[in-house]
């Protein structure tokens, strides 16, 4: 396969303008939210005219600019401006608070914030203005702060108008081949990812990684210009952007856009618009195949997709094949840091392989599975750390070289923090994360951000947060946490408090009260053992209530 095969070098600019050149008149994108669409010609036109504008505005190449946005077109035109002038594009989660965004405002250097209304009550604008009205009266801050750019058709108070800057398109005078000498080994985008570190690491992906891995794993989907790829896959996070739209790029599939996911609205774009594929985490699909308008949905046009993000449990796994319809589904296995694609299945194996396998690396990836301690390589069918090298891993931590030492060795090879094993097919196989990170439907979360805004809480002495396996989420957050003497504090009083300081995807819903935590002769507090403890009051209120596991949403324990 990698013989009949070639590394493409090129930026994410030209791969997008060869594109336009072979399908011009295809529509290259929907918004089911309101039924816009955009050809690839006409996609490549507007993406000058804002390209124009943003040099016009003072963004140059490597300057950074951030989107703070669910998935549409808008979105779109952005990213594809931004990164044919060597700017450089970041999705950000919808859901993140005041604390969170105003820390990667401040350490990201961005130039621009392209922003929407919001998400739920969260409410962007109100959060933007807060931290503009702040800025410079924290000691130490210069004040200077980004322009802010305001993305919907209502006015938003003084903030620009995303359609209003295209009157800087005139007050460019150049030519934009001028400003399109990129290397494709330069930073194409910056992804955020949570991690054991208390923020989100900016991950730096470069052109060349982008538009290969995107590349290949439309190959792996067999996708081409007659399929429609419905994404309510965020493009915050690297599978929606990479997996997603560049994945459409490159085999000129249309992409149909869902702007948050819901699976009302997924279901009825998948039949309005008659897709034929269909991204998610086995989370969305979950939710998909228990909505009670699924029974009624026509889905007949499904056939391929991936899953990803989590490990997929095989009952929701058979769903999607035989109840979506999704025969050439492809359960792919890879981070943010590696573009994402490091391994997948093919569309043709069976059943069997998909419920127990990742599949086999992408052209041009290796994949080796080393012991954690010895760093010798494992044998087929012996498990260790998951390992990968080639031209998908990231340049690193933007600011962080001592985090990027610490998952990329001298040789090249990413350390992925995940415990699988190669078995003798050479298909590989995940088992369970090394990492202390947090998966809760797809969602990368850290406990370290989650156990500082606990401990801002006057009553707290220690705290712990850690993940526990439930149906719906694949994990969800749990919280053990040691009081001060004299102090009260419940679950109800946690929960408010936490609101509106991190993500609602964050709060503990599982918490614990304990006098205190046991200790290893490290110094360091046994969390397997809380885990352990945490599980097994949670195992026997789902005994006494008749489950089998915890749904995750809205349960909780308050001992």
């Amino acid at each position: 396969m990698q013989c009949a095969m070639q590394l493409m070098h090129m930026p994410i600019g030209h791969y997008f303008k060869n594109c336009v050149e072979k399908y011009p008149n295809n529509i290259a994108v929907i918004d089911s939210g309101d039924g816009s669409s955009l050809t690839w010609k006409e996609l490549d036109q507007i993406s000058d005219r804002y390209a124009k504008s943003f040099l016009s505005l003072g963004l140059r190449k490597s300057d950074r600019i951030l989107l703070w946005m669910g998935n549409r077109i808008e979105w779109v035109i952005i990213f594809i401006a931004a990164v044919k002038i060597g700017v450089i594009p970041s999705g950000l989660n919808v859901q993140y608070e005041k604390d969170e965004i105003d820390y990667i405002i401040r350490s990201s250097g961005a130039k621009a914030v392209f922003f929407a209304d919001g998400f739920r009550d969260n409410d962007h604008p109100s959060i933007l203005k807060s931290i503009i009205s702040e800025t410079g009266k924290k000691e130490g801050e210069s004040g200077r702060l980004p322009l802010f750019i305001h993305v919907g058709k209502s006015c938003c108070g003084s903030f620009l108008n995303f359609t209003s800057i295209l009157s800087f398109e005139n007050k460019f005078s150049g030519k934009l081949d001028e400003y399109t000498e990129i290397n494709p080994l330069d930073t194409a985008s910056i992804l955020y990812t949570s991690g054991t570190t208390e923020h989100p690491k900016g991950v730096m992906l470069s052109h060349k990684s982008l538009v290969n891995n995107s590349y290949f794993t439309g190959i792996g989907l067999k996708l081409s210009a007659k399929d429609r790829l419905c994404l309510a896959v965020p493009f915050s996070h690297c599978f929606g952007i990479s997996a997603g739209l560049l994945t459409c790029i490159g085999a000129g599939t249309t992409a149909v856009l869902v702007g948050l996911f819901k699976p009302k609205d997924v279901l009825e774009a998948v039949r309005k618009y008659r897709c034929t594929a269909l991204h998610g985490v086995p989370t969305m699909f979950q939710r998909l195949l228990e909505h009670p308008d699924f029974p009624q949905s026509d889905l007949s046009s499904l056939r391929t997709g991936i899953v990803a993000g989590a490990a997929c449990p095989s009952k929701v796994l058979e769903g999607i094949v035989n109840r979506l319809g999704m025969s050439e589904l492809v359960v792919a296995y890879g981070q943010t840091e590696t573009s994402p694609g490091c391994t997948q299945t093919d569309p043709d194996d069976s059943l069997a392989v998909k419920a127990s396998t990742v599949g086999r690396p992408l052209p041009f990836v290796e994949m080796r599975v080393v012991d954690p301690e010895t760093g010798l390589e494992c044998p087929p069918g012996v498990k260790g750390e998951l390992c990968t090298r080639g031209y998908h891993v990231m340049r690193g931590y933007v600011g962080q070289p001592d985090q990027t030492a610490a998952v990329i060795d001298a040789g090249g090879w990413f350390h992925s923090g995940d415990c699988g094993f190669v078995d003798e097919d050479g298909r590989f196989h995940f088992e369970s994360r090394l990492k202390e990170i947090i998966v809760r439907g797809g969602e990368n979360i850290s406990p370290a951000e989650i156990e500082k805004a606990i401990m801002s809480i006057d009553a707290v002495r220690d705290v712990r947060v850690y993940g526990v396996p439930v149906d719906v989420y694949g994990e969800e957050i749990a919280a053990s946490i040691c009081l001060k003497p004299g102090y009260h504090l419940d679950k109800d009083e946690l929960q408010k408090y936490l609101k509106g300081k991190i993500s609602w995807c964050k709060i503990p819903k599982f918490v614990e009260f304990c006098d205190n935590f046991e200790v290893l002769s490290s110094g360091k507090v046994r969390v397997s053992a809380l885990r352990h403890r945490m599980e097994q009051t949670i195992a026997g209120l789902c005994a006494a209530a008749g489950t089998e596991k915890a749904a995750g949403v809205g349960g909780s324990i308050n001992k």
